[in-house]
């Protein structure tokens, strides 16, 4: 067990959605309907999977999300209880939680719809009143299933306090000038990578296809015009794995070979720990 000092101190805005999840021998087309295999109810969401993964993995979590007053809100609290992480930034809103319906594939390919219920009510002014939690973190992560006005008041407090700002832009949606200037480390799949790309006026599958190339040094250079505060940049592309970049230079943090989706999954975990558990970089104020 990692000691007190170790522990790195991770604030997530999160998200959370009672995931409604239906396993198929194939995903269906357009207007198909097809039986499932299975079923089932987990607590979900991408905040709070990653915040739930970094406290498996001892690192000292904040969680700020907000859930309706309602079962599924309820089971959320549960949740946090069972894993031994603190309620102290989940906030309870006057609609329905979060939902989420997803068919899953034999090897893990999905299709997933969201609706974000009280995840979107949670504003800047919820935010403000976590901020003695985030002048403490190493680390300030946010995804967009989280509500705009609060990334933003959150990356701002972060970036005032020197602690390091962490986005993962999924499901995409245009950041915003205040957004690009506040983020320092920047994680994203394929398709995310399509839509940061859009801004260089190059042919994004191409230059995916040549990640890690001689070219991406200058693609790199020129994001950075457009995310004045960026420092790096991690690329994940499934079975393909992914790359990482800092200061400009490439740095391989997966295989180069196919892998399966599994195989995808046991690299995402590696992935996070790798951000997460060690010292990010670039190192925050935070001794």
């Amino acid at each position: 067990m990692a000691n007190g000092k170790d522990l790195q101190r991770v604030f997530v805005v999160g998200s959370y959605v009672q995931a409604c999840c239906w396993y198929v021998a194939r995903l269906p087309e357009a207007g198909e309907s097809i039986l499932a295999t299975d079923f089932r109810v987990d607590a979900g969401g991408k905040g709070l999977n990653v915040a739930v993964g970094l406290a498996r993995l001892e690192c000292e979590v904040s969680l700020l999300v907000g859930c309706g007053d309602d079962p599924a809100g309820d089971e959320l609290l549960a949740l946090l209880e069972r894993e031994g992480m603190a309620a102290t930034d989940v906030i309870r809103l006057p609609a329905h939680s979060g939902i989420g319906s997803g068919h899953v594939g034999p090897t893990g390919e999905n299709q997933i719809v969201v609706f974000p219920g009280a995840n979107a009510l949670v504003n800047a002014a919820h935010v403000l009143a976590a901020a003695p939690r985030m002048d403490r973190a190493h680390v300030v992560y946010a995804q967009f299933e989280a509500a705009p006005d609060a990334i933003r008041e959150a990356f701002r407090i972060a970036s005032h306090a020197g602690v390091t700002t962490v986005l993962n832009p999924s499901p995409w949606r245009e950041p915003g000038a205040e957004l690009r200037a506040t983020t320092q480390v920047l994680i994203v799949n394929g398709l995310e990578a399509e839509a940061l790309l859009c801004d260089l006026q190059e042919d994004p599958g191409e230059l995916l296809a040549q990640l890690g190339s001689d070219r991406w040094p200058s693609v790199l250079k020129r994001l950075t015009s457009h995310w004045p505060g960026l420092l790096q940049l991690q690329v994940t592309l499934g079975e393909r794995a992914g790359l990482g970049f800092r200061e400009r230079r490439s740095v391989t943090t997966g295989p180069r070979w196919s892998v399966s989706s599994r195989a995808a999954r046991r690299w995402t975990r590696w992935a996070r720990e790798t951000l997460f558990r060690q010292p990010m970089w670039p190192p925050s104020r935070k001794g």
